[in-house]
C-alpha cells in the first residue's frame, strides 16, 4: 500500500502551528488514523486490495484496487467501519476536546459529497435500488448541491473544499471510464448473482445483478450482448 500526502495536509498543518491550534491539529490526525484503521481491518477481512492511501487535511482517501461491481454489503460495512472506531475511540477516550474534534469530523465526513463517506453510502443505496449510471449522476448533482451549501469564508474550510471539488470534477471527467470499467467486468468476469433483471437497454445496469437485455425484440444473456455490444462499437 502507498501513502500519499497531499500538499494541503502541509498547509493546513503550518496554518495550525502559526495560530496555536498545533494539540487540535495533533488530535484530529489522531482521530483520522483511527477512523481509517477501521476501513483498513475491515477491508482486509473481505480481501480488498488498497493501492493506495492519500492524506488529506480533512482525512484521508483509500484507493482500492478491485472491480466496480463488487459486493454492495461489503461496500457498505467497509464504509461505516471509519464512522464506526472513530465513535468507539471517542468514547473510550472520553475527553472534550477529542469529542469535540471528532463529531465534527465525523459530521463533516458523513455530507453526501464525493469522496467523503457519506456519499460512498448514499452510493451504495442507490446502487442497491437504482442502476448504475442513474446512481451515478444524482451522486456527482448531491455533491454539488452540498459543496455550494457549505462553502463558508475561512481559509481552512476554503481549503477542504477545493479538495472536494477536485474530487468531484475528477469523478465527473471519468465517468465514462467508470462506466466502460463496469461493462467490461461484466463481460471478463463470471458472477454468482441470483439477483436477475430483465432491461430494454444496456444504460440501465445494476450493480450485483445479472441482466436479460432486449436485443430485437428478444431477451440475450448480458454476455452475449455486450460481445455484440463491444464487436459494433470496435
Amino acid at each position: 500500500m502507498i501513502i500519499s500526502i497531499n500538499p494541503l495536509f502541509y498547509i493546513c498543518g503550518f496554518i495550525c502551528i502559526l495560530t496555536g491550534y498545533l494539540k487540535y491539529f495533533v488530535f484530529t490526525m489522531l482521530i483520522i488514523f483511527v477512523h481509517e484503521l477501521g476501513h483498513i481491518i475491515v477491508s482486509k477481512i473481505f480481501k480488498w486490495n488498497i493501492s493506495k492511501l492519500i492524506v488529506m487535511p480533512f482525512g484521508s482517501i483509500i484507493i482500492f484496487n478491485e472491480k466496480i461491481d463488487k459486493n454492495l454489503l461489503e461496500e457498505f460495512l467497509i464504509t461505516i467501519s471509519g464512522p464506526l472506531f472513530q465513535i468507539i475511540f471517542t468514547l473510550f477516550i472520553n475527553n472534550k476536546i477529542v469529542s469535540s474534534i471528532s463529531y465534527s469530523l465525523l459530521l463533516f465526513n458523513l455530507l453526501p459529497i464525493i469522496p467523503l463517506d457519506g456519499s460512498k453510502i448514499l452510493n451504495t443505496l442507490l446502487n442497491k435500488f437504482i442502476c448504475f449510471k442513474i446512481s451515478y449522476y444524482i451522486l456527482l448533482i448531491v455533491s454539488s448541491i452540498f459543496i455550494i451549501y457549505i462553502f463558508r469564508i475561512n481559509i481552512i474550510l476554503i481549503l477542504v473544499i477545493l479538495c472536494l471539488i477536485k474530487e468531484i470534477i475528477y469523478s465527473t471527467i471519468r465517468y465514462k471510464y467508470i462506466y466502460n470499467k463496469l461493462l467490461l467486468e461484466k463481460y471478463n468476469y463470471e458472477n454468482n448473482y441470483k439477483k436477475i433483471r430483465f432491461i430494454k437497454n444496456i444504460n440501465n445496469l445494476y450493480r450485483n445483478s445479472y441482466h436479460l437485455i432486449c436485443y430485437n425484440n428478444f431477451y440475450i444473456k448480458e454476455k452475449e450482448y455486450l460481445d455484440i455490444y463491444f464487436h459494433n462499437n470496435s
